[in-house]
Formats: C-alpha cells, structure tokens, sequence
C-alpha cells in the first residue's frame, strides 16, 4: 500500500557523513545485506527516481558541532621527548612501519549533537519498517561506533504526490538530475546547489551527471523545524 511516511531514527552517538545520506541507498544496501538486490527498494517512483529523501538532522536549539578525524602519518624523531622509551623492554621501543595505505585514507567529517535522523518517502511503509529493522548504525564508519541507531518512529504525512523529491516551498529534499527537476518545477530556488553526483543507488559507484540539491545545513534543526518542512506548506 502506498502512503506518505516519515521516519525519524534516534541516534545515540555521532554520525559521520560525507554528502546527503539518501533513503533509497540505505534501503538498496540493506536489501542487498538481506540477500536481495540494489532495486529491491519499497518507495514509490516519479520520473524513475526514488521516492525517498536525503537526511534531515535534527539538532537540539543550538545546532550540531562539527569535529573532524585526525591521524598521524609519521613521528619527527625531533619531536619525542628524552628519555620517553625508559624502561619499556627492547621490543616495545620501536614504532612499526605505517600502512602503506595511509596517503589514502579519506577524512570523515563528525557531526555531534545529533539527536535522531529523519528520511521523507513515498512508497510502501511496511515494506521499509521491515528493511529498517536491521538497521544498526548510520552514515560512515558504523563500525567505529559512529551513528548508532537506538529508536524508530513513524510519522503520517500529508498526501503529496512528490513526497520524498520535494519539501516546502519547491525545495528539492534530495539529489534530482537538473533535466528531471525542470519537469517538476519551473523554478530553481536560490537555496538549492546544481552539482556533479548520482541520483540511484548505489551512490558510491555509477554515471554522474547534473543534479539539483539541497544543502544538509538547510536540512538540519529541532523536531518542531523538520515537521514544519515536511508537514508545511
């Protein structure tokens, strides 16, 4: 049965993202955990695009913190004080040789203050609350702890036929190619960004091609902020 859903999902620690975190990609890779396929994903489709929202933060009234990983690539011997290997055996005093994948590691930017994440969709609800059961951590380096998952809730929205694409006043609420989004709207809001990227999962791989989206700072604010993009006119 199709409906108009959101679903808002409690974090308990910081989440680490790295550009929109997309409905439709979480529910393809936990289809794909569950021994299903990339486009086995239970939303609605306008313009062969899912029906399914980049994440909507929410934050307590003043916002999140941005913080930032750091690691260290190599020690200057001028740098380690006198005397710091005293008495450690022999074996203990040296420092191992780094990964040689060390020059590609990717920084991952932290986002703490996060209270729970939201996602806007169209499409079968039952059919998502089950993929979403499995779900145990959001965004990047889940197995570091990042962006554990703690609570769902679910919340009705208003019957829209572009439920999930757009929010507010003509606002795109995820990645949609330039080409489509002219067929959905004459305008071009002064709050999107026109960028290179991919519009289907699975995100990291693919043609890219020229989207319209929005920024995650305007999908960001506290539970009453997020209801009134989504619920508002």
């Amino acid at each position: 049965m199709i409906a108009n859903f959101a679903v808002r999902i409690e974090v308990e620690t910081p989440v680490s993202l790295r550009g929109l975190l997309h409905l439709d990609g979480l529910l393809g890779a936990l289809a794909d955990r569950a021994g299903g396929r990339w486009d086995d994903i239970p939303l609605a489709r306008y313009e062969g695009l899912w029906q399914g929202s980049a994440a909507f933060l929410e934050t307590g009234p003043f916002g999140p913190v941005y913080a930032h990983q750091v690691r260290v690539k190599r020690v200057r011997a001028d740098a380690i004080p006198d005397r710091i290997f005293m008495g450690l055996k022999p074996r203990e005093c040296t420092i191992g040789a780094m990964s040689p994948m060390r020059n590609r590691i990717t920084p991952y930017p932290c986002l703490e203050g996060i209270r729970a994440v939201w996602f806007a969709a169209r499409g079968d609800q039952s059919a998502t609350a089950e993929l979403l059961v499995g779900l145990r951590n959001l965004g990047a380096m889940g197995r570091a702890g990042y962006g554990r998952v703690s609570e769902l809730h679910w919340v009705e929205l208003p019957d829209r036929p572009l439920t999930g694409l757009m929010h507010g006043v003509v606002l795109p609420s995820r990645a949609i190619p330039l080409s489509a989004w002219k067929r959905m709207s004459a305008d071009t809001p002064a709050d999107a960004v026109i960028f290179l990227g991919r519009a289907h999962p699975p995100y990291w791989a693919g043609p890219e091609t020229t989207c319209i989206g929005p920024m995650q700072i305007d999908l960001m604010g506290t539970a009453s902020d997020i209801l009134q993009m989504l619920v508002g006119a």
